[in-house]
């Protein structure tokens, strides 16, 4: 029986689940069939973390996905196939009675792309990215058949829950964005998601012949793919701040308010805002110098906090003890 979808579904063994999507970015700068390798290399990378993390939110870390890049290149624009891979572990093969064969090209008809009959149109989390056009939700409700009403402006919207789910989460859409990178530079203007199953004849580029489009993104889509901002439902938690005292040698120092100093504490490099109010006068007023491997005694305060992008770290030097010169000579005296 044919997948569920256009993405092409391919027979590995029982424990794998793999899949294969067709992508492509277009416009004039790439009419010879090259690409600058500093745009599609991070645009890759997020294409595949997108897909990742699409999989953690719908199948936990019951299944690992990885994305492998196909030897598939055609002129007239830059076409690249992909196969999405999942790994299964034997214990949850046997809930799936031992068939996931279909698990991938079901993550890629929910991301949309691909061509499918359960997940179309603004049913998938392209498709509802692009629907919503960067509108926020007023009231989001799960209703009687499972499905989830989203309520915005004077419409509603109804998704099936897995798109919900991957479309609300934020490391999705934040990678989503960052693969549009290179359409947001002169010379590429759209990014394509094709038909994998449809066979190029030999002469396709003599032709200028590509794949059936299943969706696109063009650069007047870019504003709706930014990720939103923190709400009052994604709250950055605050963890008490710590002080201590340190020790820390200088690798990087600078002037501009504002800008963080770079130290070693011994273990790793430490990245801090100096706040020490006569230390900094002592340095507008040149009276302190700095040279290689100088140290600093001094108190340090460290804020933790976590939200939707994760966990992140910020530290403070608040008041400077003492400034070490490291000893240019040995300790070595001279007797008379």
């Amino acid at each position: 029986m044919p997948p569920s979808s256009q993405a092409e579904t391919i027979k590995e063994d029982p424990s794998m689940s793999t899949a294969m999507l067709c992508v492509a970015y277009d416009g004039p700068a790439l009419r010879d069939g090259r690409m600058d390798v500093r745009d599609l290399a991070p645009a890759l990378l997020s294409l595949g973390t997108a897909f990742q993390e699409a999989n953690k939110v719908l199948h936990g870390d019951k299944a690992v996905v990885r994305v492998l890049v196909r030897a598939e290149f055609h002129p007239g624009s830059f076409e690249i196939a992909l196969d999405i891979t999942q790994t299964w572990p034997a214990m949850v093969l046997a809930f799936f009675s031992g068939n996931v064969s279909s698990v991938a090209a079901n993550l890629i008809e929910i991301m949309g792309f691909a061509k499918g009959t359960t997940y179309a149109g603004y049913n998938t989390v392209i498709g509802l990215i692009k629907k919503l056009k960067g509108r926020v939700p007023k009231n989001v409700t799960l209703i009687e058949d499972g499905n989830i009403k989203i309520e915005v402006d004077d419409e509603y919207v109804s998704i099936k829950k897995p798109v919900f789910d991957v479309f609300n989460d934020m490391k999705v859409r934040t990678a989503l964005h960052d693969a549009m990178r290179p359409i947001r530079s002169g010379g590429i203007e759209r990014f394509e998601v094709r038909d994998p199953a449809h066979r190029m004849e030999a002469n396709a580029a003599e032709k200028e012949e590509s794949r059936p489009v299943i969706e696109s993104i063009d650069r007047e889509d870019l504003p709706a793919l930014a990720p939103p901002e923190p709400t009052a439902a994604q709250p950055q938690e605050q963890f008490p701040p710590s002080s201590r005292q340190m020790m820390l040698t200088l690798v990087s120092v600078t002037f501009k308010e504002g800008n963080k100093w770079r130290f070693w504490d011994g273990q790793s490099n430490l990245i801090a805002e100096v706040t020490d109010p006569n230390f900094l006068r002592q340095i507008e007023a040149r009276e302190i110098n700095f040279a290689k491997d100088d140290m600093l005694t001094c108190n340090v305060i460290t804020r933790q906090s976590a939200g939707p992008n994760g966990l992140r770290t910020d530290h403070e030097i608040t008041s400077v003890i003492k400034h070490t010169h490291l000893p240019r000579q040995m300790a070595l005296s001279i007797k008379g």
